[in-house]
């Protein structure tokens, strides 16, 4: 979803969801590893989820994205789409079994206050997208660092996930106007245009993804890695050879 926003529609709008989601993730595995709560039994699972269950990182992480979108267009159709998908979405957690239905009301809970909260201070001081990707780029060690020397191995391993997404994203566009303008595009070819430079330039990450050689995916710094890759090639790589293919075809 943030790739499509950000080569179809709005970057803007995407360097502000990005970090609510960063944000919003790594809250919730500190939640996670806080209560240390454990998930409904294996033989009540009808497919293999792992970790802790309290709250419902499904249920947090749509109710932020939705209740952001609904808040930021202050649309009342966008917020009845929402409230429809984070209800399936929280219903299907409950029904596969993975999640208790506490663990998934909580999720909505924490997603909606958290973006609330998050709107409200954008809006109240007017913080521009770069100064907090900036901001929460600055407090992405230091967040790694608690995670690594508290949290278990498997959330160890998603926080530098998401601390190398938001980096990675964080670099490719502070560094996009420099060099070129990545606007909306302008007709349905141009489109098409993005997003085959962005499946080219993923298909080789996607395949270290898939088939995790070496094990690479298994340590923090790998994972990271792979995450900064994915999130500058679509911040900065894709627009980037977008722009130099678009001056070709125009010569």
């Amino acid at each position: 979803m943030l790739a499509l926003i950000y080569l179809l529609y709005d970057k803007r709008l995407c360097a502000r969801l990005m970090p609510l989601l960063i944000l919003c993730g790594w809250l919730n595995y500190g939640l996670k590893c806080f209560f240390a709560s454990p998930r409904p039994p294996s033989s009540q699972q009808l497919t293999v989820a792992y970790g802790y269950g309290f709250p419902s990182g499904h249920a947090q992480t749509s109710a932020c994205f939705w209740s952001y979108l609904s808040l930021d267009f202050w649309s009342l159709s966008l917020a009845v789409v929402g409230i429809a998908l984070v209800a399936l979405v929280s219903a299907s957690r409950v029904l596969l079994g993975v999640h208790y239905l506490a663990d998934v009301v909580a999720g909505v809970v924490v997603g909606f206050a958290f973006t609330l909260s998050y709107w409200l201070v954008l809006k109240k001081y007017r913080v521009e997208e770069e100064r907090v990707l900036l901001l929460v780029s600055a407090a992405a060690p230091l967040v790694l660092l608690c995670f690594a020397l508290l949290a278990p191995p498997l959330y160890v391993l998603a926080a530098f996930a998401l601390g190398g997404g938001v980096l990675g994203f964080a670099l490719g566009y502070l560094s996009l106007s420099k060099f070129v303008s990545f606007d909306k595009p302008q007709n349905a070819g141009e489109a098409v245009l993005r997003l085959a430079c962005f499946s080219v330039f993923t298909t080789p990450l996607a395949a270290i993804y898939l088939t995790n050689p070496f094990e690479v995916l298994d340590q923090p710094l790998g994972i990271l890695l792979l995450y900064f890759l994915i999130a500058f090639v679509l911040s900065f790589a894709t627009p980037l050879a977008c722009s130099a293919l678009k001056r070709h075809q125009n010569r």
